[in-house]
């Protein structure tokens, strides 16, 4: 085979190369060996396969894109360097060996299997008419000369791929581009083998043959010139389906041209957030969930092979608990598809009636839909399975979605949403994997064999539990409420626990007995109606997350400070009968909310936090001393994120000496503010600013305008006028991201020239009287907007929506 003759040759390159350079640094010199002996692993398997000569399977391809990478390494010993660039050099060439390593396992897995698999028939297409419609309207054939790029996002099984092929075998799109091609852009992707079938549809004129003889030996950089120069001059449509990585997307890209005046366009599907960020002017389409009815026409369609002349076969008694089955695919079509498969499957294998078959696929509990649904995860790289694997922990806050809530790494709290189809999915694999196991109030349980996590969901009667099993559990989650009484020896069997949740539970009384669970280090009671906290919990030194927000007036004794270990602390509303000595925790990272009556900071040894990033402090009222405040948090050498939060009706004090805290670069203030600190009195590093309540009465743009590092502004309940002027002509030069809500009066905004070059997203909740928007917001590149249904649509029917990148107005 003359792929593994020329792989061979490039080894043989390496090997000379490590003779010739005997003196080569010794770590440099192990990597550059560590990828031969990889590239030496790839051969002996290609010795042991023996291919025949001329295949032009995914394996084949492979070789080539091993032998792309090997070819840069020796170019990047040879190039000078210093010993300040040895570092750089060898992340270089490590990087280029975990590639071939990732590309051999590949190899290991498959030797024939497609990029992406093959597309499949579609019995038919529901809910996807309005979309496509819109699609072709608005960002096909609009007015745009030059290159447009769409992104069409959403989770796996939601139709991304349904939307993308019915827009590509559009008899409009057939007929109004001079070519069109498609590639599946997997994980495992083979670069060879994608610019190989683009080449292939590219090509149409010539045998497969001829084909195979021009164009499979040719080297990866050679084909991909030769893919741009077939496109260059042609009015395209190129559709990359399942892209995962930007990686993937910075290879192709160099086979793609960019055109000013072609009209062609370029569409991605994409499961992850950061897809539709590659590239800047990319419109992105977000996939919606099918309704009830959708769902209904869909299940029908796949039950009956898209014939709708024998819908009328399926019992009209049974259409009810048809529908309460399909309602726990939650509007997913993969898995709407999948039960109307197995239903169909299994009236064509039998001669039971449409009630026996209903019943027996009602009692699988849709497993092999799961199956089918989650049939990728297994492609999914470790860091991802592990997070998807931990959304068991979470419970349902509604049938139709599972929301959680975490931090990003600026300190803002985001609320993340899945689908609770996904939802149990997670659970089952949970199950699987890492010993997960859920006790329920009804008996209905599903046992682990030595299980490591429990969800435990109580109901409004006694609680029974059982003691069995418990020895080996790491986290333990308490969800529902109701009644919930143990006795000490309940917690005593967990020696190994780390995890304890009780969020929204209900918990009254926190047992005396968590402070022996010594191992602890989280312990979440947020949201419950716990009276007061244990002096027991002094004994959890590793305890590392204390969550008692939300416990309205709860007790805290002074026992914060021995916890020694904690760097989280989440408390609002809390009674002390003592101050704090909160700057007892060295490690303290986060600490929100205390109020400034509890803690006495002006005599506290501050500047010993030396770990606190984020400080938010409740109570301010006129009387509160914020200039004492202010220079004690001067001591904080770490802090870059302050919250202060006052009260609804009673006012704040002056914030005029916020900027004595130079270091701080995110700022929320959250109460009653008679007027704003002028921009100077800012701390002068401030990117990230909210104001929430304020309730001024002046227009704070044009102060807020003036502070130059500003990128990301939130204004919630914050002005009580009626028009507002964002000028970023002379003003907000940084700022990127504005959101806006409830801003109860606001009637009109105003965008001076120059907005249009640095905003980007836009996003409006709960403005009732706003219900237009000037010409300056269709450069944006987001719209986010929440309104009522007859200003959504008035927005969406003014046309200036249409030109913006990226739009989800509801309802």
């Amino acid at each position: 085979m003359r792929e593994a003759e020329m792989l061979n040759s490039a080894i043989k390159k390496l090997e000379i190369f490590l003779v010739e350079k005997a003196g080569l640094q010794k770590t440099i010199k192990k990597e550059v060996e560590a990828v031969k002996n990889e590239m030496t692993s790839i051969l002996d398997f290609l010795r042991d396969k023996k291919l025949e000569e001329g295949s032009s399977s995914s394996l084949r391809y492979m070789i080539y894109d091993v032998m792309e990478m090997a070819e840069k390494v020796i170019p990047e010993v040879e190039s000078p360097y210093n010993d300040d660039d040895l570092d750089s050099m060898k992340k270089n060439i490590h990087f280029f060996r975990s590639w071939i390593r990732g590309t051999k396992e590949c190899m290991l897995r498959s030797s024939s299997e497609n990029v992406g698999g093959e597309e499949v028939e579609e019995v038919g297409v529901v809910g996807l008419e309005d979309g496509v419609e819109w699609m072709l309207h608005n960002r096909i054939f609009n007015d745009e000369k030059r290159r447009g790029t769409i992104c069409i996002m959403g989770m796996g099984g939601i139709g991304k791929t349904t939307l993308a092929r019915e827009l590509y075998n559009h008899p409009a799109v057939v007929d109004g581009f001079e070519c069109r091609a498609w590639a599946c852009l997997s994980r495992d992707l083979c670069r060879k083998e994608v610019l190989m079938k683009l080449m292939r549809q590219l090509v149409v004129d010539i045998s497969d043959h001829e084909f195979e003889s021009r164009y499979v030996l040719l080297d990866n950089k050679t084909l991909r010139d030769v893919v741009y120069q077939q496109l260059q001059s042609k009015r395209y449509f190129i559709v990359l389906d399942d892209l995962w990585e930007y990686k993937h997307w910075l290879y192709i890209k160099e086979a793609i041209p960019y055109q000013q005046d072609k009209a062609s366009r370029l569409l991605f599907t994409g499961r992850t957030e950061n897809v539709a960020g590659f590239m800047t002017d990319c419109y992105r389409y977000d996939m919606k969930f099918l309704d009830h009815e959708k769902s209904w026409r869909l299940f029908l369609k796949t039950v009956f092979f898209g014939s709708s002349t024998n819908y009328q076969e399926f019992p009209k008694h049974l259409e009810k608990r048809g529908r309460d089955m399909l309602a726990k695919c939650n509007g997913l079509p993969l898995a709407i598809k999948e039960v109307g498969r197995q239903l169909a499957m299994k009236k064509r294998c039998s001669k039971s009636g449409w009630e026996e078959l209903l019943l027996l696929l009602e009692s699988t509990d849709l497993g092999a839909t799961l199956e089918v649904v989650g049939s990728s995860y297994h492609q999914w790289p470790p860091k991802m399975k592990s997070c998807f694997l931990h959304l068991c922990f979470f419970k349902e806050v509604r049938k139709e979605i599972i929301e959680a809530k975490g931090n990003t790494k600026d300190h803002r709290t985001k609320n993340y949403r899945i689908n609770p189809f996904f939802h149990r999915l997670a659970i089952k694999k949970a199950e699987e994997e890492i010993g997960f196991e859920v006790v329920l109030n009804d008996g209905k349980n599903r046992p682990s064999q030595e299980p490591r996590h429990r969800a435990i969901y109580c109901s409004r009667e006694k609680f029974m539990y059982s003691t069995d099993q418990d020895k080996h559990l790491v986290s333990l989650f308490f969800h529902g409420g109701g009644y919930f009484e143990t006795s000490p020896s309940y917690w005593r069997r967990f020696e190994l626990l780390k995890i304890l949740d009780f969020e929204d539970f209900g918990l009254i009384f926190l047992p005396e007995m968590i402070g022996a669970l010594t191992r602890l280090k989280y312990l979440g009671l947020r949201n419950n109606y716990i009276e007061k906290i244990p002096c027991s919990l002094r004994c959890l030194k590793k305890l590392e997350v204390l969550d008692i927000a939300l416990n309205f007036m709860v007790e805290v004794p002074d026992i914060i400070w021995e916890m020694d270990s904690l760097r989280e602390l989440q408390m609002s509303d809390i009674i002390c009968l003592n101050p704090l000595k909160i700057d007892a925790l060295k490690n303290l990272e986060t600490l929100t909310y205390i109020s400034v009556d509890n803690w006495k900071y002006e005599l506290s040894g501050l500047e010993m936090m030396t770990s606190l990033s984020k400080l938010g402090i409740e109570d301010l009222d006129g009387s509160s001393d914020v200039n004492k405040l202010f220079t004690s948090l001067t001591k904080l050498k770490t802090l870059d994120y302050l919250i202060l939060r006052g009260f609804r009706f009673k006012s704040m004090p002056s914030l005029d000496q916020l900027g004595i805290l130079r270091r701080l670069t995110q700022l929320k203030v959250d109460g009653l503010l008679t007027r704003l600190p002028s921009a100077d009195n800012f701390p002068p590093y401030i990117k990230y600013l909210t104001l929430a309540n304020t309730c001024l009465d002046e227009d704070p743009m044009p102060e807020l305008g003036k502070l130059g590092q500003l990128t990301n502004l939130e204004l919630r309940n914050a002005y009580t006028g009626q028009q507002m002027v964002i000028n970023m002509r002379n003003g907000f030069p940084r700022l990127n991201v504005l959101c806006m809500g409830e801003l109860w009066h606001l009637r009109n905004i105003r965008f001076e020239k120059g907005a249009r070059q640095r905003l980007v997203h836009l996003e409006i909740n709960n403005c009732p009287y706003l219900e237009t928007f000037p010409e300056e917001i269709t450069k944006l590149w987001t719209l986010t907007m929440v309104t009522t249904k007859n200003i959504a649509s008035k927005i969406r029917e003014s046309g200036l929506v249409s030109k913006i990148l990226r739009t989800d107005i509801h309802p």
